[in-house]
């Protein structure tokens, strides 16, 4: 077994796995760095996490001031 570590904690996996693993962590924290950017920035999470799709299939639509 190999140890993983990220930013969420410790996980052991299969040396097989662990670099396939060791990848997914990374994209996740490139994405997740990303959306930061995108907040920092001024867009609403609304438009980052598709959610206003979300909204209109539900029949509703997200109203600005």
């Amino acid at each position: 077994d190999v140890i993983v570590a990220d930013d969420d904690g410790v996980c052991v996996v299969a040396r097989e796995e662990a670099e396939a693993v060791a990848q997914k962590s990374e994209a996740r924290v490139a994405a997740e760095e990303e959306k930061r950017k995108r907040l920092a920035a001024g867009e609403l999470g609304l438009d980052i996490y598709g959610m206003r799709e979300k909204l209109a299939a539900a029949g509703l639509e997200y109203l600005e001031d």
